[in-house]
């Protein structure tokens, strides 16, 4: 491209212009008038909620927000994150679902467990701001509210030191009940919608609000518990051992008559009602430590004098018989 005289001398005369006029807006020394410095700073708030609302994910224009027409700037926080939600939040904020118990037939009930994982320095707030949708198939799954566990004082993030915050992680349960019509042996999609807002736990200023959707399967079939060895199971139940009736002597100087027939091992014979009464003479006997008189015993002791006599008497037939 050639350039003609004619032309360098036009650009010539814009550069000296341009170098004239900057110097005469400037004030005494070379510096910025308040008028100018009042510019650049509007300038610079502009840029900054460009920046701000870019990072949010809206453009400029789109709902009548835009920083230009003024609304945007003034627009409270909260309105700014209800009018800037946005999806996606795992820069920030990660979900993780799984239903306990893992298996449930139709008609039954469970808890879902859902844990928030935070990145970095973000935090949630508590009380806890967060709403949930139910985005399950009619009649496959009914859901209850959604419950979150206690925060816990901060003690990392510095604009929560002492006060209620989730700082690494927050649990949440929702109940859940099987549909009465899905199929045994398949699975069913549990999944909700979250709407929350996260935090710097640095600052405490809004980082923005997120929707963010949870999903989890749950297997259609009964769930078996099995036993885990070393764990004490229930005692089964067993018959009671029957105590022994306890033996009243009848008088506090005689001792009951221990039960012969059951040393023994033979079964008990029945007295007939008209027998004797000798309890007092077997007890006395006991006590003094003589057993009894038996009919047997007498019995014995005659047919060992009758055979000791005989004995005797042969011997002395013998010895006769030797002197003669």
């Amino acid at each position: 491209m050639i350039i003609r005289f004619r032309n360098l001398s036009r650009i010539l005369a814009v550069l000296f212009l341009t170098v004239a006029i900057v110097p005469a807006q400037r004030g005494e020394g070379g510096e910025l008038t308040a008028e100018q410095i009042e510019a650049m700073r509007g300038a610079r708030q502009n840029a900054a909620l460009k920046a701000q609302q870019k990072a949010l994910g809206k453009k400029d224009g789109e709902g009548g927000d835009s920083p230009d027409n003024g609304k945007w700037a003034n627009m409270t926080p909260e309105e700014r994150l209800a009018a800037n939600t946005r999806r996606g939040s795992k820069a920030y904020c990660r979900f993780v679902a799984v239903c306990r118990p893992p298996k449930l037939l139709p008609g039954q009930s469970g808890t879902l467990m859902i844990s928030a994982i935070l990145q970095g320095q973000s935090v949630l707030a508590a009380p806890l701001q967060m709403t949930m949708t139910p985005r399950v198939k009619a009649g496959a799954v009914s859901m209850g509210d959604l419950v979150a566990h206690p925060a816990l004082p901060g003690a990392i993030a510095k604009a929560y030191l002492g006060r209620p915050v989730y700082e690494n992680t927050a649990v949440f349960e929702v109940p859940v009940t099987m549909g009465k019509d899905v199929q045994i042996g398949g699975k069913t999609s549990v999944a909700v919608d979250l709407q929350f807002d996260v935090y710097d736990g640095n600052s405490g200023q809004a980082v923005g609000r997120f929707i963010e959707r949870v999903t989890t399967d749950v297997d259609v079939a009964p769930h078996v518990d099995p036993q885990i060895a070393g764990r004490k199971s229930e005692p089964e139940d067993q018959p009671e051992p029957v105590a022994a009736a306890p033996i009243e002597a009848e008088d506090s100087g005689a001792a009951s008559k221990p039960d012969s027939t059951a040393m023994a091992g033979t079964a008990a014979e029945v007295a007939p009602a008209d027998a004797p009464d000798t309890a007092g003479a077997d007890d006395e006997s006991f006590m003094s430590g003589e057993l009894p008189p038996t009919e047997d015993d007498s019995l014995s002791g005659t047919t060992l004098l009758t055979v000791i006599g005989g004995a005797l008497l042969l011997a002395i037939i013998a010895l006769r018989m030797r002197k003669s």
